[in-house]
């Protein structure tokens, strides 16, 4: 296709992005198509080198077998049909796609896997994938480094001494051995975790911090992140109780010469190096996590016991060997440690805690402050009453604190690094706890805050760069930093013992890949088990016996690889897709937030406040909505880029990472917001279901079933429990008009932003359209009473489908829709009664329409979305201006079957008069009809049918697809829009018109129209004109 845009500029760093991703209309297909065959090729090719002398299976004779051909055309009618069904999947690639946390992935992802799938490597095992494992390791390295924890540089020599010295002991001889108690020694700098079979090939551009003391992280890629919680938990469990377990084997008498072995613990605020057989329960159970981790290698390497010995006196005392209540028995542990999570916590954590035998009760959900981040009050308090420091004898102890970077529905960020302090200040006191980050949302957003050392940022570029033939021109886009609130969270995650990482999530990446990175590498030790059948001993490293999965693709990792290859995990990378995906979120966020006009008749609200110093500072929440309206909605990228001041205020505003939570409530005739949650939340589920797939698939209703092209726009949605969110949720409430106390559920909308193109194209404009348009239709469709509402019959001479257009009238709130349907009779013997009532003369002062109105009293949504029949009275002939008369009697009553609509539009108040004349192209099976859009009013209805449409025989000729015209096609002619007191279309038959074509390039064409069906500016009004 011909590039329709010119795009000058002098530095444009934004045009990078453009080369990772095959773009929301397949813009890069033929770059991508070229790679799948570089990876495809390579793959013949390795299977042709490989013995190349072996012989041949499938032959040329046996391709032309009938056999042959006919499995392989099966396979191909199959394919087909595949390929066709998979097109009414959901666009995520789409800039309409505005819902759950994820986007279209990277095509270094894709490529990487399409190249590693042809070969099926089961990372559970070196001998399946010594290519892919290796290439899992580097994963991790650069998942450590992307956090920023120490020592996370990848190895640099395939040799030897490169090897890991910390797996699991090759004596092991069990299937399925534990091997939490096995003696490991520490992760340290000449003992790097790394499966030696592949060299890397340069330097990341980005080194980590370098510390000799520190220990060496290691990471692995799981499915996703919920694995990636429950082997957190898990890690943090085992650690918690192997003190216990290796005190219990110190007193054994075969390791009697390692009885005064010591272990740094704190005495009075002060860390001492204490015998480790005179420490109590609860000293062991609040040791640090990386002297505990030390414990194994010191041991094999100040004592010159075999690990063996020490993992047979281990054995019977290990968690994992006794289970719990002979562990607790034996330790004398009178209550269960516990962990603690944020009230708004993943799912996966009370599972976790449940696989785990932890238990459910022992999760202690902390909860939220009005911002929706863990509580910082809350969670000293309840540590405070589970410590117990004034009853020794009853307190707990805590196996983990979880803190959250990007929570799944509002991307709450925790307070991570007061968690930290926090930890640090108990430690002190002999209170101590693993911490972990859920960063399976934000940890990629760490990339926004790493700069390239070889090659730093240029200044963002404010040259106005556009030129553009018939399109909407492409704006800069600038990198946003996210809040200073935020970087200083995600500056704390190095500090944190674990970290989960999705890279399926804001890393791009296909499903599976969700990841897990531990600061200090031993930490994997602790939930190792080893199979001898996938591990053949401490040379034969193989990621599958460390956490919970098995069997695994090599192809996610490989996916990984390349695409963190290609796009650099710093600014220029990473950072660059999320940077510009987060300005997107905060203007976008901006303009849901001045959505409603103090006039409107609903109210938005965010879940996300603005700071009260800005709206001190501006003068009250008011001139804040004028502000952000002015100065952000209504102004072009370049403008914002260029004031410092306005660049600041947007990066500390809206949500913590790019996700914006909302809900809707109306106001009543008198301007009164609606006092009850339960009917706001209906108007809520109606907007979901306008904007959602699922309810697609799962509906009843013909219309539903359509596919995807009658969506818009996507988003997703939620419910805030009133347990949940505490002071949040109540804040959010009383901000909507309802009791902050109720305990009434809220529902709730939510947008994930990770499109870095959306302000490029001033697409925000186009989703604040589509919402509005839905809002108002969902509150029409809750609050309006039902009534009859009259529809013409749009017809070609009884051929094809039959569309019926909604009268509507300003001055009647039930009537205040432009609505078109396509329905039909559901028997044949009614379909011809109808038409042949047209054969006869109208009455008279009637004109010779056909006309139908529903029977019984509804509402527009429910004719629009009928699950069965709809009822409805047939008439002939509508009263001829100025007659007001009512139409004759019914000549019949008969069912209809609603299958689709056009348009069904409520009426907007803010609505003016486009500036060219603006009607809707639809049709189906050949016949086309026009209808003029209304908008302000006054205004008039006109409906034609037409005889045909011309386009032009050149380059520039693009006919409408008859998918489009199934739902509409806005077109314009030249003439001007506004209120006309007779048909602007009469004069003449034969109109030009433009219209969007692909990729929103302007086409033009011609149409004649055949014969007006309908011209009214009267009944349609609120008041004459």
């Amino acid at each position: 296709m011909a590039n329709h845009q010119t795009v000058t500029y002098n530095a444009r760093k934004d045009a990078a992005v453009a080369a990772w991703f095959l773009g929301p209309k397949a813009e890069n297909q033929e770059k991508l198509w070229g790679l799948f065959e570089t990876a495809f090729q390579g793959h013949v090719q390795a299977r042709h080198s490989y013995f190349p002398t072996d012989p041949i299976y499938i032959t040329e004779d046996l391709k032309s077998q009938p056999e042959y051909q006919q499995a392989f055309a099966k396979f191909e009618t199959q394919t087909a049909d595949l390929v066709q069904r998979l097109k009414n999947s959901v666009p995520f690639y789409s800039l309409r796609y505005q819902g759950h946390m994820l986007w279209d992935v990277t095509m270094p992802g894709l490529v990487g896997y399409f190249a590693a799938m042809f070969y099926n490597q089961n990372n559970t095992a070196v001998e399946a994938s010594p290519v892919t494992t290796a290439l899992e390791y580097e994963v991790g390295f650069d998942l450590a480094s992307l956090v920023g924890f120490p020592n996370a540089t990848p190895p640099q020599s395939a040799s030897s001494d490169a090897a890991p010295s910390s797996t699991t002991s090759s004596s092991s001889s069990s299937s399925s051995s534990s091997s939490v108690s096995s003696c490991h020694e520490p992760v340290k700098r000449k003992h790097r975790p790394f499966c030696s079979m592949q060299k890397v090939e340069e330097e990341p551009e980005d080194k980590p911090s370098t510390d000799p003391n520190a220990p060496i992280p290691w990471g692995h890629i799981t499915c996703d992140g919920t694995v990636a919680n429950i082997e957190s938990m898990w890690a943090a469990r085992n650690i918690k109780f192997f003190p216990l377990s290796f005190q219990k084997a110190l007193k054994n008498p075969a390791l009697s010469s390692a009885v005064n072995m010591t272990i740094p613990a704190y005495v009075d605020g002060v860390k001492k190096n204490r015998k480790i057989v005179e420490l109590s329960t609860w000293e062991l159970l609040n040791l640090d996590v990386d002297d505990i981790l030390a414990l194994s290698g010191r041991f094999t390497e100040e004592y010159q016991i075999p690990s063996s010995v020490l993992t047979n006196a281990m054995n019977p005392y290990t968690i994992q060997g006794a289970g719990f209540h002979d562990f607790y028995r034996t330790f004398g542990i009178k209550n269960s440690p516990v962990v603690f999570v944020t009230q708004s916590a993943h799912y996966s954590w009370p599972k976790a805690a449940a696989l785990l035998g932890i238990g459910i009760n022992n999760l202690k959900k902390v909860p939220v402050d009005i911002n929706g981040r863990m509580d910082m009050v809350e969670l000293k308090r309840m540590i405070k009453e589970l410590v117990n420091f004034e009853r020794p004898e009853d307190r707990t102890a805590i196996f983990m604190v979880m803190g959250i970077a990007g929570s799944t529905e509002e991307s709450c960020v925790d307070p991570i690094f007061d968690i930290i302090e926090l930890r640090n200040n108990l430690q002190k006191r002999g209170v101590n706890f693993y911490v972990h980050t859920d960063g399976a949302w934000g940890g990629y957003y760490c990339s926004m805050m790493r700069k390239d050392i070889k090659h730093p940022p240029a200044a963002e570029s404010t040259d106005s760069l556009f030129q553009g033939n018939g399109v909407e021109p492409v704006q800069y886009i600038p990198f946003l930093p996210l809040s200073h609130y935020t970087e200083r969270q995600l500056s704390a995650i190095k500090l944190c013992d674990s970290v989960t990482i999705d890279p399926h999530k804001s890393g791009l990446i296909q499903y599976p890949a969700g990841g897990l990175i531990y600061r200090n590498g031993t930490a994997r030790t602790m939930v190792t088990f080893d199979a001898p059948i996938v591990y053949h001993g401490q040379t034969d490293v193989t990621i599958g016996i460390f956490g919970v999965e098995g069997s695994k693709p090599g192809a996610s990792p490989a996916a990984c690889y390349l695409s963190h290859r290609v796009i650099s995990l710093d600014r220029n990378g990473y950072g660059r897709i999320l940077g510009q995906a987060n300005f997107s979120c905060k203007k976008l966020y901006c303009a849901l937030y001045t959505m409603a006009a103090d006039d409107d008749s609903f109210v938005v609200e965010m879940f996300s406040q603005i700071p009260k110093s800005i709206i001190d500072e501006m003068g009250g929440q008011a001139k804040v909505k004028t502000f952000l309206r002015q100065r952000i909605v209504e102004a072009s990228n370049e403008e914002i880029l260029s004031n410092p001041k306005l660049l600041d205020i947007l990066r500390n505003i809206g949500p913590d990472l790019s996700i914006n939570a909302f809900a809707i409530n109306f106001k009543d005739e008198n301007g009164a917001l609606n006092p009850t949650i339960e009917v706001a939340n209906k108007i809520m589920n109606l907007l979901f279901q306008d904007l959602d797939m699922a309810y697609m698939i799962n509906s009843p209703n013909p219309v539903q079933k359509l596919g995807v092209q009658r969506k818009p726009l996507f988003l997703t949605s939620s419910e805030f429990e009133t347990n949940a969110y505490g002071k949040a949720v109540g804040d959010l409430k009383g901000r909507l008009g309802f009791d902050p106390t109720s305990d009434v559920p809220l529902s709730f909308l939510v947008n994930s932003v990770m499109d870095p193109w959306q302000t490029g194209v001033r697409f925000t404009k186009t989703i604040q359209q589509i919402l509005r348009a839905s809002i108002l239709r969902s509150i029409g469709s809750v609050t309006d009473n039902p009534d009859t509402h009259g529809f013409l019959c749009i017809h070609n001479e009884q051929k094809g489908s039959l569309f019926w257009h909604h009268f509507p009238m300003f001055s009647m709130v039930p009537h205040q829709y432009q609505v078109t349907i396509e329905a039909d009779f559901v028997n044949d013997a009614d379909r011809k009664a109808f038409f042949d009532a047209a054969k006869k003369p109208p009455a008279q002062g009637f004109d010779n329409n056909l006309v139908m109105a529903n029977t019984n009293p509804m509402i527009l949504h429910e004719i629009v979305y009928s699950t069965g029949t709809v009822l409805v009275d047939c008439y002939y002939g509508m009263p001829l201006p100025p007659s007001t008369e009512p139409p004759p009697t019914p000549f019949m009553t008969c069912p209809l079957v609603v299958k689709d609509f056009t348009i069904f539009d409520h009426f907007d108040t803010k609505a003016l008069y486009p500036s060219r004349l603006t009607y809707l192209l639809y049709g189906r099976d050949g016949n086309l009809f026009i209808e003029h859009v209304i908008t302000q009013n006054p205004n008039w209805d006109h409906v034609a049918v037409l005889a045909g449409i011309e386009y032009p025989k050149d380059e520039t000729g693009e006919p409408i697809s008859d998918e489009r015209l199934a739902v509409g096609v806005e077109i314009r002619f030249s003439r001007a829009d506004g209120f006309y007191e007779s048909n602007p279309l009469e004069k003449k038959d034969v109109w030009k018109f433009t219209y969007l074509g692909e990729g929103g390039v302007v086409r033009s064409a011609a149409l004649t129209i055949a014969k007006t069906l309908w011209f009214n500016n009267q009944r349609v009004n609120a008041h004459g004109h």
